[in-house]
Formats: structure tokens, sequence, C-alpha cells
């Protein structure tokens, strides 16, 4: 990862590079940076270093752009439009330095060019790509509200469970393990509710 991001900190230079002396290595480098900006600060992802979890893996892979792409479509990890559009940020980057390097410049400043209008959109949030982020966006916290709903239901449930039948138990792991029979929960979470009903009855609150 390290030598990566220092081949990727040596193509950037110092600082704009001036026009003439600008190639398809060093625009990708700059949509990169970019990238890994809007990768970090996205409203609703904490996802990490866009060169180590994205670049990297499809920078070290042999495989042609074209089977990449082919991949990302059939990868359930990807269905995240966000995260999907993202990695193919980072397969055309790594194809553009790859060519660039192969001295074919002519491909390699088609990826480039992928890469800078595909992050564009990106930030931009224009046309299909800000409606299928949002759309996506939305039905997440509809079902992260739905997930949270059901499982203050199970746990309200388990309280029940627990007030009439802790007693037959000789101990939390005991109880823990019984519960685990009459909810669809690990038996990690069941020992926490248990603990958790613990304390409010010892607290007067149940």
């Amino acid at each position: 990862m390290e030598f990566i991001r220092s081949r990727i900190m040596a193509l950037a230079g110092d600082g704009p590079l001036e026009r003439n002396a600008r190639s398809p290595a060093s625009e990708a480098v700059t949509v990169m940076f970019s990238a890994d900006d809007w990768y970090h600060n996205h409203e609703s992802k904490n996802l990490g270093d866009f060169v180590n979890i994205l670049f990297a893996p499809v920078y070290k892979n042999e495989d042609s752009p074209d089977s990449l792409m082919h991949s990302l479509y059939l990868d359930e990890d990807c269905l995240d439009p966000v995260l999907n559009l993202l990695t193919r940020v980072a397969i055309y980057c790594s194809a553009a330095i790859k060519s660039d390097k192969s001295g074919d410049l002519n491909l390699a400043w088609t990826y480039a060019t992928d890469a800078v209008s595909l992050m564009g959109e990106i930030k931009g949030g224009h046309g299909a790509y800000k409606a299928e982020i949002d759309a996506v966006s939305n039905q997440a916290r509809k079902g992260a509200s739905a997930a949270h709903a059901e499982n203050r239901a199970m746990k309200r449930d388990a309280f029940k469970w627990l007030d009439e039948n802790r007693s037959k138990y000789k101990s939390m792991d005991a109880t823990a393990q019984a519960m685990t029979g009459e909810q669809p929960i690990a038996f990690r979470t069941a020992r926490s509710w248990v603990g958790d009903w613990k304390k409010l009855r010892s607290a007067g609150t149940l």
C-alpha cells in the first residue's frame, strides 16, 4: 500500500503542473486526490481511504479494465451506487496510469478522460447518478429505521420473556442460551439483553 501511495505522491509532484507537463497519469492522480477527499467526506459514508481500499486492489490486479468493470457489475458488495461509481473511478485511474507507463498515451488519455468525467458526475450529483444515489440513500434510511424498530420490538418481547422465565435459570449465561431458542438472536445479543434487563430491574424501571 505504501509503495502505491509513494508512486502516487511522486506523480502528483509539488503542486499543479503546467499544461504542457501534464500527462494521463498526472490527470489520474488529480482525480484520485479528489476522489479520496469525496470518499472521506460523503455525507453518509465513512469507508476509509480511497487509495488503500479501492485503488490499490485494482492497481495490483492484472485483469483488463473491461474485465474489472464486468466483475464490478457482478459484485454484490458494490450494489451501493456510490461505492460502485468510485470503484469505476479507481479502475479508470489505474488504467490511465498503467497505459501511460507502457507508452500507450492515446489509450491512457481515454481512461484519464473517463476518470475526470465520472468524478465530475459524482461530485456534481448530476442527472441519473444523483437520482440513483438519492434513491439508494433514502432506501437505506428507511431500511435502517425499519431494522431499528424491529430490534426494539424483539427486545421488548425478550424483556417480557425474562420477566416470566428468568427465575428458572441459575445463571445469566444459561438464561441467554435459553433465550436464543425463543428469539432469532445470537447468544452475544441475548447475553447483552439479559444484562440490560437486570440493570433496569435493579434500578426499578421495569
